[in-house]
């Protein structure tokens, strides 16, 4: 998934890039749902928001996307998510 991801993002003239964290979630979200997955943008919890939650019949995958941050930063913020 992250090949493909790069690769949609890698096309992307850089006169159109995305220049918000808002863009980068949504094209995020519509590649995920394209390819057949169940997913769900910002989804709310009790404590905040999830980035990108994808529901499969065995996994279901946490993802804190980031724009103009560090992978690090978006580790620990599913990592205090976890903890609560």
């Amino acid at each position: 998934m992250l090949k493909s991801l790069r690769a949609y993002f890698a096309g992307i003239p850089y006169d159109l890039r995305m220049d918000n964290e808002n863009n980068f979630h949504n094209a995020s979200y519509i590649l995920v749902t394209l390819i057949g997955l169940d997913a769900k943008s910002e989804a709310h919890t009790s404590d905040g928001r999830i980035g990108l939650l994808i529901e499969t019949p065995d996994y279901v995958y946490v993802i804190e996307l980031k724009y103009d941050a560090s992978a690090e930063k978006a580790l620990r913020q599913i990592e205090e998510w976890k903890i609560q």
